[in-house]
């Protein structure tokens, strides 16, 4: 009798298939391949920043996703015995989470700190925050002097602070005013995003930071801190 013909090998892959951005060599969900007529299955992937080992569809190493950029990507993994072949679509979810926008405050002429960015207040995606720390052994201000996209000038706000104190302010605070802080007027809307400058005779330590506005509270004590230099 004539042999029986070849069958194709069959592909299951897992019910949710889903990575968080920026996490490199990431599993994203699970693919197992069978052969009736016991060939060796090849597995392949039509996108090259994904590989099927170990029973799993995962990024290649090195390779990261960015959920700004691609919410969802869709590939293709076809299994192969040589001589026939089954291909399954898989769509990818990319999940948005947490992530560091390292913002530097840089010390110049003394004693002042200029901040290149901190989003505003309306910005849909970002929160900006800075973290200034008093290492004096008496209590000050602090003089903060905004600046929007379109150039123009604020006058200053001051920030009242103890003696060792840690205050941290946020977009709102500048925009609005926040006298439980210390921070005396408010700067109300400006155009675009705002640049700050910071000028005590204080000792002080300057750390502004900029992350994604989901769960910005939340994990912001598991943030790394952005790289500062003391306007002392």
């Amino acid at each position: 009798p004539p042999p029986d013909p070849n069958q194709a090998p069959s592909i299951t892959v897992g019910s949710t298939a889903s990575v968080a951005e920026n996490e490199a060599g990431a599993v994203i969900t699970s693919v197992q391949t069978s052969d009736a007529d016991d060939d060796t299955v090849t597995v392949t992937v039509n996108d090259d920043r994904f590989e099927v080992s170990d029973g799993n569809l995962r990024l290649k190493e090195n390779h990261a996703l960015d959920h700004e950029a691609t919410p969802s990507v869709e590939v293709t993994i076809t299994a192969s015995d040589g001589e026939d072949s089954t291909a399954v679509d898989v769509m990818i979810s990319v999940t948005d989470v947490h992530e560091m926008l390292v913002v530097e405050g840089t010390a110049s002429e003394g004693q002042r700190h200029q901040v290149y960015l901190l989003p505003s207040a309306s910005e849909p995606s970002r929160d900006g925050l800075v973290r200034i720390i008093n290492r004096s052994s008496w209590a000050g201000e602090v003089r903060i002097y905004p600046t929007d996209d379109n150039g123009r000038r604020f006058d200053a706000l001051t920030l009242e602070m103890e003696a060792k104190q840690t205050v941290h302010f946020n977009s709102m605070d500048l925009e609005s005013g926040n006298p439980g802080l210390g921070l005396s007027g408010g700067t109300g809307g400006g155009q675009g995003n705002w640049r700050v400058e910071l000028t005590s005779d204080l000792t002080s330590r300057c750390s502004p930071t900029c992350a994604r506005r989901t769960d910005f509270w939340r994990r912001f004590t598991t943030w790394r801190r952005a790289r500062v230099t003391s306007i002392a």
